[in-house]
């Protein structure tokens, strides 16, 4: 689904959760291995250098923007993300 924020085209993505038999049946099919997108595995030791690297790109975006407009844009994108 595309959904438009000013002059910004943003395509709406999902990701949800595996349910409890299909991770029981293949256990490591299914945590991340590079980087944690989400609030479920973000705390795992193995994520802390790719959180960093996400800061610093949100910074970087940020910068680039203007801040109000982007923080307005990153709230409603989060609310849509976990209602």
């Amino acid at each position: 689904m595309r959904e438009t924020y000013g002059t910004t085209t943003a395509i709406r993505l999902f990701i949800f959760t595996v349910p409890e038999t299909l991770r029981r049946s293949n256990g490591e099919a299914y945590p991340p291995r590079a980087v944690a997108i989400g609030p479920y595995h973000r705390d795992l030791k193995s994520f802390e250098p790719m959180e960093d690297h996400k800061l610093l790109y949100l910074q970087t975006v940020l910068k680039a923007r203007d801040l109000n407009e982007e923080v307005g844009r990153l709230e409603e994108l989060e609310f849509d993300q976990w209602d």
